[in-house]
């Protein structure tokens, strides 16, 4: 067959055992499935085998379909349908699976594949997003059946479970907790908790399980604990309780795939177009749905991977002539993948080719001779070359068929590569157990190497019960003999305090040594950083610098990482941005995500290169790819504030929360802040304060100040400034300046604490000596006011200094302040012009009190000319603000004409807004346009009540207003004695009205006994404050002799201060005076 591969060289995917094009076959487009073995070595592919016998009985709409197998450019080929939509896998990590109706409908075309192969008695056992092929629309084929396995006869009747060779196969993070065992008992059952991790994916958007695992065997030791991935928020109940269902720890408790495809809220999300999988039409195969490929497999060439003949006893297809031609390679019948340790003899399947009989050099037929007649070194030798394809074809399973014979023997470096092959997968299944037991044997007799990496076995669980005492044991073993990756790897058990009672700096540098001297690149690293930062040796930046350099020259990323950091922060070396960037750069090459970060950070701010954000987004998500936490809270940073970017507060979010899940403090913080604020997501307190509490209980200052603010405000918690201070005092003791402002303020106002205002004083100079803007105004605010001053007295100059440093850094209410100071001459002489600088400095910023302080200056010609209209746009702009004293002076100027048309209507508006906030003045003057019908019917009820409101505020005048009302029966019932109780108040207050109308009360004996001696002295302290009425009053009684002698001399001298004023009557009263006085 001639086929036209689309795309040479270039893999669409890669399965279990080989890689996947695309190509095309009469007009139709396929996919190809291509293995490296020529048509002699495709006999002994037994997997390749039963990849094709399961395929070959699979039919159906959610199963990849196979066409055939057939040979191009000599390598076995098979031929099967091409799935135009890619796999589930990056259908996900692409953002197209858009809803949730689509992720169920997927969810149950896969239950649908399942359930169909599982009635053909065939386990998929890789399962996972990655196998799960798509349509062009989305539809479901199963695919990538390498590591199949069908059931047998007996097995199947078994409670669906059965048992496979013994060996683990799959993919690790999506395997059911019951197949991490020596023999893993797959069933049904695996299948359909791998189905529970593809839902998951969807779910969460995410296709890698545990990703901020690295270490496999910690994920199988958690998958086998119990725990699980969370399902994210968000997900529909249905969908979680089938998740849930499926990946239950007890397969008896797993769902089957024909149960949950024939749950009715399970099959009722998918789409009703879809055909009814997993039932057969008699022969065994199922029933094709409408569009299943038809069998045109007749028109391949078949090709029976069956052996065609048995060995003889010879051990190899070999020539008279002794020279080696094929060596044999085993599989035992009753397993696939485990490999027979068998003699030659009793070999039966056919060989692999080494290399042509004409070019095999002589020493070669020598070295096989020897490993044949039993010799262990030879049988050594000859595996190393099979295993490394040193002169011959390379061959793993080979060379571990001639490791095993030599290691039969005892021989300690064969049993050692035994447990290697095992370890790594060569030549046979990874089988960890399997691996320990050879390990220990070669480690038992003394080889270092296999010491170290039986400590590794230990120390990570492999195969082991992990246990860091006997991986000390093994790690010495190896270091003693001068191996350096013992020695490396037992000074990191001293170090990071693995194995021993507590990290031994001390000890760790000294086998860091010992390895670094020979050379190992990780150990100078090691040292470097431990020379730099002091540990278990004195600091010597300079010293750790030699190391680095020694670490990173043979390309130890690590090293070349933190030589970057050295060069960055001038750490033992010259700080050089460029050469920081260098070496960062050499590290991120080799997939380093930390410095990949940094150099993310690099071009962020331009520190050795140009600032770009773009570039600094690129290497950021090349390190948040890989999982690091730190790239992932910077990309979320760059999103959250549209740094090269858009800003998107929802992908912010998602970076956010995959390193917030790793426990990146930041990260938390900033999730329960967009929680808070709605950011990305839907605001949720409790959700909000649950993340600033995970990043606060690592000490993240931030979080600390945030959370103080829920207890604060109640938010998500009940109130409490108690607990509030708490968590704002923990932040303000690490030195976050915001919150060391914000317990001055506590203490100020007495929140949460019994009010004290030294120590207020103490925390705002703390927060104000850090150059927090905020604590510097509140320092200023205090010495402004004389609370908690050393003297206690208000110091001006002091007050202007820290609100001088808090303006210049644009603090709006400082420039407002230093306005007033230079206004008013506090601290500085008295200079209207600069009041009016710093004014408009902290009105243009949109700060309210300013706005007003502005207009008041327009409107008083003040520092600029008069002028009413820019006074009223700038009062008009606070009042706006809801400004309540510019909202009482826009009335006025309504009501006045001032800067605008007079307009009472609108006058008694504004003094209505400024009322309702509880402004007094705004009370008293709405009350004065009720009293006087002013832009609004008259009415003395209405005064009645808005100059009460007032007057209950000591608003002078209107307790004058009211003594008035009271007197005279304004809207209220005529009561002389309540009258003198409001007059008295106000006048109390040195309210000249008040003081006169408490005099006249007292004069005439209304509400009070007569006393006119009492009448005398209010109605002076009225006179003196140029009270026209007060003042003519003074002059009768003085002409009447009422409460003091009869002194007309006096009495015209208060008539003259009337007359001056313009009082018509006093200026009469003069002009008909008899003689001189």
């Amino acid at each position: 067959m001639e086929m036209d591969i689309l795309k040479a060289g270039a893999t669409a995917s890669d399965g279990a055992y080989g890689a996947v094009y695309h190509a095309r076959w009469a007009m139709r487009r396929v996919a190809v499935k291509k293995f490296k073995l020529t048509r002699s070595e495709a006999r002994q592919a037994t997997a390749i085998q039963q990849e094709i016998d399961v395929l070959e009985r699979l039919r159906d709409k959610h199963v990849i379909q196979f066409y055939g197998t057939t040979y191009h450019d000599d390598n076995l080929v098979l031929v099967m349908e091409f799935a135009d939509g890619g796999n589930l896998s990056d259908a996900i990590d692409g953002g197209r699976l858009q809803n949730w109706e689509t992720k169920r409908r997927i969810g149950l075309e896969v239950a649908r594949g399942l359930a169909y192969i599982h009635h053909e008695n065939i386990l998929h056992r890789d399962l996972k997003s990655a196998n799960v092929l798509l349509t062009q629309h989305l539809v479901v084929k199963l695919a990538d059946f390498g590591l199949a396995l069908v059931k047998t006869k007996s097995a199947s009747k078994s409670s669906g479970r059965t048992s496979s060779s013994g060996t683990l196969k799959g993919t690790l993070r999506w395997m059911a907790p019951e197949l991490f065992v020596r023999k893993p008992a797959y069933s049904t059952k695996s299948d359909i908790f791998a189905l529970a991790v593809v839902m998951w994916e969807m779910a969460a958007d995410c296709t890698m399980p545990f990703q901020d695992q690295f270490d496999n065997a910690m994920v199988a030791t958690l998958i086998c604990r119990g725990e699980r991935e969370d399902i994210p928020e968000g997900t529909p109940d249905e969908f979680r309780g089938w998740i849930e269902k499926c990946w239950d720890h007890d397969p008896v408790k797993r769902p089957e795939a024909i149960e949950l495809i024939e749950d009715d809220e399970f099959d009722d999300c998918g789409s009703t177009v879809l055909s009814s999988p997993g039932h057969t039409d008699g022969s065994g195969r199922g029933r094709p749905g409408a569009g299943t490929t038809v069998d045109v497999t007749e028109e391949f060439e078949r090709v029976s991977l069956s052996p065609p003949w048995s060995a003889g006893s010879g051990g190899g297809n070999r020539s008279s002539g002794s020279q080696m031609t094929g060596v044999r390679t085993s599989t035992s019948s009753d397993s696939v993948g485990h490999r027979s340790n068998a003699s030659s003899s009793s070999m039966s399947s056919g060989s692999t080719i080494i290399a042509p009989p004409t070019t095999t050099p002589i020493t070669m037929s020598m070295l096989l001779s020897q490993a044949e007649s039993g010799q262990a070194e030879a049988q050594v030798r000859l595996a190393t070359k099979l295993q490394d394809g040193d002169g011959v074809a390379k061959d793993p399973v080979e060379a571990l068929r001639w490791f095993r014979r030599a290691a039969d023997k005892g021989h300690a470096r064969a049993q050692f590569a035994v447990g290697s092959a095992y370890y790594y997968g060569r030549g046979t299944e990874i089988n960890n157990d399997e691996s320990a037991v050879w390990c220990r044997k070669a480690a038992s007799q003394g080889l270092a190497d296999a010491q170290n990496h039986l400590g590794f076995m230990y120390q990570h669980g492999f195969g082991l019960r992990m246990d860091h005492a006997q991986a000390i044991v093994w790690y010495r073993k190896s270091a003693s003999q001068g191996f350096p990756a013992g020695q490396y790897n037992l000074g990191w058990m001293y170090y990071n305090g693995k194995g021993v009672e507590k990290r031994d700096f001390p000890e760790a540098m000294k086998w860091f040594r010992k390895s670094a001297d020979q050379g190992h690149a990780a150990s100078q690293d090691y040292i470097g950083y431990m020379l730099q930062h002091g540990l278990g040796i004195v600091a010597n930046p300079t010293e750790a610098v030699v190391w680095y350099r020694k670490s990173a020259g043979q390309g130890n990323m690590a090293a070349q990482r933190n030589l970057g950091a050295v060069y960055r922060d001038g750490t033992g070396v010259e700080q050089s941005y460029t050469e920081a960037m260098t070496w960062y750069r050499k590290a991120a090459d080799q997939g380093d995500a930390d410095a990949q970060n940094n150099i993310g950070f690099m071009f962020q701010h331009g520190r050795g290169v140009a600032t770009d954000n773009v570039v600094a987004i690129d290497w950021y998500r090349k390190s948040a790819n890989q999982g690091f936490a730190p790239g992932q809270y910077n990309l979320g940073w760059m999103y959250y504030n549209g740094k090269g970017t858009e800003k998107d507060p929802a992908e912010a979010m998602k970076w956010y929360r995959k390193s917030a899940d790793q426990n990146h403090a930041a990260s938390q913080d900033y999730v329960g802040y967009m929680y808070q604020y709605g950011l990305g997501v839907k605001v949720d307190y409790d959700e909000a304060v649950s993340w600033y509490r995970k990043a606060a209980d690592q000490d993240n200052a931030a979080a600390q100040r945030n959370l103080a603010v829920m207890y604060r405000d109640g938010l998500g918690v009940g109130k409490s400034q108690a607990e509030a201070l708490s968590w704002y005092r923990k932040a303000a003791t690490k030195g976050d300046a915001d919150a060391q402002n914000y317990v001055g303020f506590m203490y100020q106002h007495g929140r949460g604490v019994t009010a004290n205002h030294v120590e207020a004083v103490m925390w705002y100079r703390k927060s104000a000596n850090q150059g927090f803007a905020t604590g510097q105004y509140n320092l200023g605010w205090m010495y402004y006011h004389g609370k908690g001053t050393p003297t206690g007295q208000e110091d001006y100059s002091e007050a202007m200094m820290w609100f001088r440093k808090a303006a210049d850094q644009g603090h709006a209410a400082s420039q407002d302040f230093l306005g007033n100071m230079y206004q008013n001459g506090f601290g500085v002489p008295v200079n209207y012009a600069v009041s009016v600088t710093w004014y408009r400095k902290a009105a243009e910023q949109g700060n309210a009190a300013a706005q007003r302080h502005l207009g008041a200056m327009y409107r008083d010609g003040f520092g600029v000319n008069q002028d009413y209209a820019e006074a009223m746009i700038w009062q008009l702009k606070a009042a706006e603000q809801g400004d309540a004293d510019a909202q009482n002076s826009v009335g006025f100027m309504f009501q006045h004409g001032r800067g605008v048309t007079s307009d009472h209507p609108l006058a008694v508006s504004w003094y209505r807004k400024a009322a309702n906030q509880g402004h007094a003045t705004g009370q008293y003057n709405l009350g004065w346009m009720y009293y006087n019908g002013q832009g609004i019917p008259q009415s003395y009820a209405q005064a009645l009540i808005w100059y009460r409101k007032a007057a209950d505020q000591d608003h002078a005048a209107s307790q004058d207003y009211l003594g008035c009302m009271f007197q005279n029966g304004y809207g209220v019932e005529p009561n002389a004695a309540e009258a003198v109780s409001w007059y008295r108040k106000a006048a109390n207050q040195g309210n000249a009205a008040g003081q006169r109308n408490l005099g006249g009360m007292y004069r005439t004996g209304t509400g009070v006994e007569r006393n006119y001696a009492m009448a005398l002295s209010w109605t002076r302290l009225a006179a003196n404050q140029g009270d026209v009425t007060a003042q003519l009053a003074m002059a009768e009684m003085y002409e009447l002799g009422q409460g003091t002698a009869v002194d007309m001399r006096e009495s015209y001298e208060w008539y003259g201060k009337a007359a001056a004023q313009g009082n018509a009557g006093a200026q009469k009263r003069l002009q008909t005076r008899n003689g001189p006085y």
